[in-house]
């Protein structure tokens, strides 16, 4: 080009070409070949250093017409680059090269340098003056993209924090639901280690394929209505086979004219979440039961007191029976309340531990009938778990029985042994053994259990009947009786 100056229509030109877009790629590409056109110009480049960069660095090449593989064959750019912008001690600059190549220079102060090659003629110097002020908008405007390139890329960087921080997966797909990206979390649970190594995925390939097709069915039914879907809980099966429990939720993906380009899905991981609602379900469960029994267990055990009370009633014709009744009936009401005080102090409800039971019960009632006689009460309890409606009556014919061994047994004797045994059958775990025995006096011979008019051992045995059991008696050595009922 020649002339004094630059025609004011190619400057309007060279200046509309500026700040079309925010892509700096594309903007620096339009800049340069509205330049190489209204120009004259064969070939162009612009270099750039990163903001912040070390000095002793060599600037980039960003954008370069014709495109950089070709513009590196040009004879005049490989001679512009033995005399680069950002070495030269003034810009801008022109010179020379061999095959009547020019070779044009012009700062970008605070991003770059701008080469221009031309052929067969130089740009006139009054026209390298007239580019200042448009070089000057090329300049301002490439800073602009620059730096809204690096908050981009910082706000990029900070929502991939949040994403693969949040305590949740998230995850997006597109309307033929292949996995456009997801969080590190997501990825991990996908068996894949990075999130782009998930795009163009679909679930078919990945750890959870045999649940595919049910995860697409609700991904179909968001896109097809068009509706969210939140909350829904869902089973999984991780990479290392083992199953979870996932809260998930799914929203369509809108454009701004409001027609659906994809879905956006997240879901948390709330297995300890099951596990534990699970439990406290189960819990609240036996205790409703607990309450559910708790009119009909007092009723129950409240008719026993009376029924008791109504027993002794007929045996009472003096003052001290009326005595001996009462505490009687005393050791009768603590063992049925120590059964209760056993359960509300386990977190099982629905079972005695009949172990710890038998052991509280027999120092109860030694401290009441053995104080100050060496008579030993060993126990062989392997029973623990005993439900309520048996503990119960379990519990009253220990409770006879063992005062019946404490009172009577040893009426001369200082020194005795009591044992207590309560287990399954050996050959039978469905049956329950309940052993008492002493090495007393014995029980009478002329005695039966079913028909003594005693009325202690009367009790025994109309509670052995009630849990469906048999009880016998063996009185050649001391006195052993066994009750048995089923479990």
């Amino acid at each position: 080009m020649s002339g004094a100056s630059l025609p004011l229509e190619v400057a309007y030109e060279l200046a509309l070409s500026i700040g079309n877009t925010t892509d700096l790629a594309a903007g620096l590409r339009e800049a340069l070949q509205t330049y190489l056109k209204k120009l004259n110009c064969g070939a162009g480049a612009v270099f750039g250093v990163p903001p912040g960069g070390d000095d002793h660095e060599p600037p980039s090449l960003l954008e370069a017409i014709p495109r950089p593989s070709a513009i590196a064959r040009n004879r005049g750019y490989r001679a512009a680059l033995d005399n680069p912008g950002w070495e030269a001690a003034s810009l801008p600059s022109t010179h020379s090269a061999e095959g009547g190549y020019y070779i044009h220079w012009f700062e970008l102060p605070e991003f770059g340098w701008m080469l221009l090659i031309c052929r067969g003629a130089p740009l006139e110097p009054a026209v390298l003056s007239s580019l200042a002020d448009i070089n000057a908008k090329l300049t301002v405007w490439a800073r602009a993209c620059r730096q809204n390139a690096e908050h981009l890329h910082e706000s990029r960087l900070v929502l991939r924090n949040v994403l693969d921080t949040v305590p949740v997966r998230v995850y997006w797909k597109d309307r033929r639901l292949r996995y456009l990206g997801c969080n590190l979390p997501f990825a991990r649970d996908a068996g894949v280690e990075e999130p782009r190594g998930i795009v163009g995925h679909n679930d078919h390939s990945l750890s959870w394929a045999s649940r595919a097709e049910a995860i697409r069915c609700t991904d179909r039914e968001v896109l097809e209505n068009n509706a969210s879907l939140l909350g829904r809980e869902e089973r999984l099966l991780r990479p290392d086979g083992s199953d979870c429990w996932l809260r998930t939720s799914k929203v369509p993906l809108r454009s701004e004219n409001g027609s659906v380009l994809g879905l956006l899905g997240t879901y948390e991981d709330i297995t300890e979440e099951r596990r534990v609602r699970e439990r406290l379900e189960k819990e609240l469960c036996e205790k409703e039961s607990l309450l559910r029994e708790v009119h009909h267990r007092v009723f129950n055990n409240l008719s026993v007191v009376s029924a008791i009370l109504n027993l002794q009633a007929d045996w009472i014709h003096s003052p001290e029976q009326a005595v001996d009744a009462f505490r009687n009936t005393r050791d009768r009401v603590d063992a049925m309340a120590m059964v209760h005080q056993r359960i509300y102090q386990t977190a099982e409800y629905s079972a005695v531990d009949m172990a710890l039971y038998c052991r509280e019960i027999s120092d109860r009632l030694a401290s009441v009938h053995l104080t100050g006689r060496n008579i030993r009460i060993q126990q062989d309890v392997s029973l623990h778990g005993l439900e309520l409606e048996r503990a119960i009556p379990c519990a009253l014919i220990l409770n006879e029985l063992l005062v019946n061994a404490m009172r009577h047994a040893f009426p001369n004797a200082d020194e005795g042994c009591i044992t207590v045994e309560l287990h399954h059958l050996d050959n039978d775990d469905r049956l329950v053994q309940l052993r008492v025995a002493d090495n007393g006096t014995g029980i009478p011979p002329e005695q039966d259990l079913q028909t003594t008019k005693t009325l202690g051992l009367q009790f025994v045995a109309i509670l052995t009947d009630q849990l469906g059991g048999t009880v016998t008696h063996d009185n050649s050595a001391g006195t052993v009786v066994q009750v048995r009922f089923p479990h």
